[in-house]
């Protein structure tokens, strides 16, 4: 992965760094939340990050309500005291957004937040790609998981086949959908295939810098690691250890080639 590429990726999270600091009691189950929690782990909506070279990086996001009913997201789509400003976006039946504003904050750099009723989340589907062009005007693309609640864990994320090396850059990205900032936190482990370990570090997580409404945060708190060239191995598992009382969570690793500039993305099964 080419130094460009690899500082658009990490801006798209925009990290404080890390502290590596072990966190406590992993703890009791976490209690649901109200809606339907929808995490977009990158969220760039029209904008276009550039990078060395001539090339350029962003995301594309499509939202299709197959419903009979107007589905409105969230944070601010339930009545409140104080209202949330601006108000909600709302999706028609059968309409399909393409990069649609979702009504609240900016694009999320580090992640977004969208909600909505539970009974109607099945009735709104997401595609979120990563789009990288280079000066020739060739694309890469790579879709990009969309987390619903029940894709979020309480126990370890295993992560498998990761290859290291300095073709390319590894980086881990982890969420907490609550936003509870460095409260909680995680344990990374990297292993061989037959079980060695070779590395082991804890991390808390960074708040996401905006506020919540009504108990929904319009972002994730996270933690993004850039994982190293060279461990003893050339294909690892990384396991992702939550750290933190009740914490909820999700990770995935993003692979950039540093000839192509080709994204890659592992996520947990």
């Amino acid at each position: 992965m080419s130094t460009s590429t690899s500082r658009i990726l990490t801006s798209l999270i925009a990290g404080a760094t890390m502290v590596a600091s072990v966190v406590h009691a992993p703890g009791a189950a976490a209690q649901l939340p109200r809606q339907e929690e929808i995490l977009l782990p990158i969220y760039l909506r029209s904008n276009v990050i550039a990078g060395a070279n001539g090339s350029t990086f962003g995301t594309e996001l499509v939202v299709f309500n197959r419903g009979t009913e107007h589905v409105a997201f969230g944070p601010c789509n339930e009545p409140s005291d104080p209202p949330c400003p601006p108000g909600e976006p709302v999706i028609r039946p059968n309409e399909t957004w393409f990069n649609h504003s979702m009504g609240f904050t900016t694009a999320g750099l580090f992640g977004r937040m969208v909600h909505v009723r539970h009974e109607q989340a099945d009735d709104v589907v997401f595609n979120l790609r990563a789009i990288s062009r280079a000066s020739t005007g060739a694309d890469e693309s790579a879709n990009l998981p969309v987390v619903r609640t029940a894709d979020f864990k309480t126990a370890t994320i295993s992560l498998l086949n990761v290859p290291l090396g300095t073709e390319r850059r590894a980086t881990l990205r982890v969420y907490d959908p609550e936003d509870r900032g460095d409260t909680r936190g995680v344990i990374v482990r990297i292993y061989t295939f037959s079980g060695d370990l070779l590395r082991e570090d804890a991390y808390r997580f960074s708040p996401s810098g905006y506020a919540s409404h009504d108990g929904y945060p319009f972002a994730p708190s996270f933690i993004q690691i850039a994982l190293p060239d060279t461990v003893g191995a050339d294909r690892v598992r990384v396991d992702v250890v939550p750290q933190g009382e009740g914490l909820r969570f999700w990770a995935f690793i993003s692979l950039t080639d540093n000839r192509t500039e080709h994204v890659t993305i592992i996520a947990p099964e």
